[in-house]
Parts: structure tokens; sequence; C-alpha cells
């Protein structure tokens, strides 16, 4: 798939039992139609100024940032958000870092 002009892709062999992904979704459905109820979806829902901060600090220009989640609105829409069967909102990095650190082997992360 390609998002955000890079292009992404995962093996159904390359997953392990308590693994953490990060689609759009479109991938996500995908993944639900193979793996059935064998799968848990997360909605991690950071707010817009959490999400500039950050990718200030990682050295992305505002003018991308603004583009990159003006985009994401379109994808991540609140159907997305009802859809999934976890919604985390407002956790800070540090304590999402914790949880995915304590529950999962991370297969993908993206900052």
């Amino acid at each position: 798939a390609e998002y955000n002009g890079n292009l992404y892709g995962t093996s159904i062999d390359s997953l392990s039992k308590n693994c953490v992904i990060v689609l759009e979704p479109k991938g996500l459905r995908s993944f639900e139609r193979i793996m059935g109820d064998r799968i848990y979806s997360i909605f991690l829902d950071v707010s817009d100024e959490e999400r500039l901060r950050r990718g200030i600090a990682r050295g992305d220009s505002v003018e991308v940032l603004n583009s990159r989640m003006e985009e994401e609105k379109t994808l991540f829409t609140d159907d997305v958000k009802r859809s999934v069967d976890f919604l985390i909102r407002d956790l800070k990095r540090e304590e999402i870092d914790i949880l995915i650190e304590n529950n999962f082997d991370v297969l993908y992360t993206r900052d």
C-alpha cells in the first residue's frame, strides 16, 4: 500500500501471536478479511496539537505536517474510529511506548 508517498507492506507469515502493525483503514480491512477475529484493532487518537509538536520535534516542516493532517482527516474518520475494537485517546508518547513494550512484539511502528 502507498501512504504519504511511501510504500508499505506486511506478509501474513511475518506476524507473531502478539504484534503491532500500524495500518491505514484499507490495510486494516484487508487484515480483518484474512485474519477474522484473530486480530484486535486499536486506534490511537492523538490531538492535532500533539501531532504537530511531535512532527516539529523530528524536523518536519509545518507545511508538510498540516498537509499530512488534512489528508489523514479523510482516512481516519469517525466511522473508522467507531469500527475498531479499542479507541485510546490522548495518551502521551511515553505512555503509548510503555503500553506497546509491555504487551506486544513490535513488528512495525511509524513516528
